[in-house]
């Protein structure tokens, strides 16, 4: 199967990386910026334009492989201000449907490439045209609140992505304020959650990412992810510590990816 990396028509282009990667039914879009297709940074200082900028970019970006919104199966989006969230919010609502939502992370970090750019956001998208033909699922999961931002679950074929899990419980309740260690603890039983609402477990679990607002609560996190974690099953991992999530009383947050074959 052939990798194809694609130069979008309407992103400006880059010599440093491949805007749009494909490996079969698989694309992989780049983080998009508020770059203008000629290069220019648009929405200065306002995180909703220069969302709407991004989001626009991906749509090129689908557009390259035949693709829309639709397709779509996970994002993860990067912002510096908290104070402009729900400007972002508002600008993603205008592209994304209710029924067709990804799954989902969103993280604010200390900064991006250029200093201007407030938001960043990386997808991935699904087109189901291989010879398995398989339809995309977007599941809610007994026992974790349910959202109307994002799916919890969205299974594409034989891979299965998690949004990012908080340490809110099945009636959307705060578990373990201020504590690392209690939040990771109910992330873990979220995820064990999503997983069963595909008819897996932990060990089908191949790749999750970490993501901790308070880095001297690190061992705490460990300690939890380590009753859930067996020794000969472990997923690909990484650990990050980061600014802040979607909301200032989380301290953690975990995505994932399962694999079903």
């Amino acid at each position: 199967m052939a990798i194809e990396r694609i130069k979008p028509g309407g992103v400006y282009p880059s010599p440093r990386f491949s805007h749009v990667v494909r490996i079969g039914d698989l694309v992989y879009i780049s983080g998009q910026t508020a770059r203008a297709a000629d290069g220019s940074a648009v929405g200065a200082g306002d995180a909703g334009a220069q969302a709407e900028q991004v989001m626009e970019n991906i749509g090129a970006c689908l557009a390259s492989v035949g693709a829309s919104w639709e397709q779509v199966v996970r994002t993860k989006v990067y912002q510096t201000d908290y104070s402009q969230m729900a400007r972002v919010r508002e600008a993603r609502d205008k592209y994304l449907l209710q029924g067709h939502l990804p799954a989902s992370t969103s993280l604010f970090i200390e900064g991006l490439v250029d200093p201007a750019f407030l938001i960043e956001v990386e997808a991935i998208a699904y087109l189901g045209q291989g010879s398995t033909n398989m339809a995309i699922e977007r599941i809610q999961p007994k026992g974790v609140a349910p959202t109307n931002r994002y799916s919890h679950v969205v299974k594409a074929g034989d891979t299965v992505y998690i949004a990012g899990q908080t340490a809110r419980d099945a009636d959307g309740n705060l578990v373990g304020e201020g504590d690392a260690g209690a939040q990771t603890e109910q992330i873990m039983k979220n995820i064990v959650s999503c997983l069963a609402s595909v008819g897996a477990t932990l060990d089908n679990l191949v790749n999750v990412n970490i993501y901790l607002t308070a880095p001297e609560q690190a061992d705490r996190v460990r300690e939890a992810r380590a009753k859930y974690m067996g020794t000969d099953n472990m997923p690909a991992s990484t650990f990050v510590f980061i600014t802040g999530l979607a909301a200032p009383e989380y301290l953690v947050e975990i995505e994932a990816v399962a694999y079903l074959g």
